[in-house]
């Protein structure tokens, strides 16, 4: 957005820094595990062309317009698979069941997984 967020501001100001840098502009912004509808609301940019997606692990009800959508994790199969991906496959093929069990404690979340499976690849002797 090209706007310098104020060292040290409170959360009010980046707030409206966020709002005022989105005014007139088309945008898609994405919020991960957002707390609640009021912190949601509260970045919501005033701009009916732009497209908001807030991740939370509970409903977000009472903004206006929303369209909620309940994703799961991925399945057993293609965790691991992502999980494989992240962590290289022969991680992987020596304990597959080491790789399903973090698959399930990740819940199959896809961001979850990849964190894990960049940690298992930086840290080679892990178990």
């Amino acid at each position: 957005l090209q706007v310098p967020a104020p060292a040290g501001a409170a959360e009010d100001e980046l707030t409206e820094a966020l709002r005022a840098a989105l005014t007139g502009r088309r945008a898609v912004l994405v919020l991960d595990d957002a707390a609640d509808a009021e912190q949601v609301d509260a970045l919501l940019p005033d701009s009916p062309d732009s497209l908001v997606v807030a991740v939370s692990e509970g409903p977000l009800t009472g903004i206006s317009d929303v369209r909620p959508c309940t994703l799961g994790g991925l399945d057993t199969k293609s965790a691991v698979e992502l999980l494989s991906r992240a962590a290289g496959s022969v991680r992987v093929t020596v304990d597959p069941r080491a790789a399903e069990g973090l698959a399930e404690q990740c819940q199959g979340q896809p961001a979850a997984l990849v964190v894990a499976g960049g940690w298992l690849a930086a840290r080679p002797q892990a178990a």
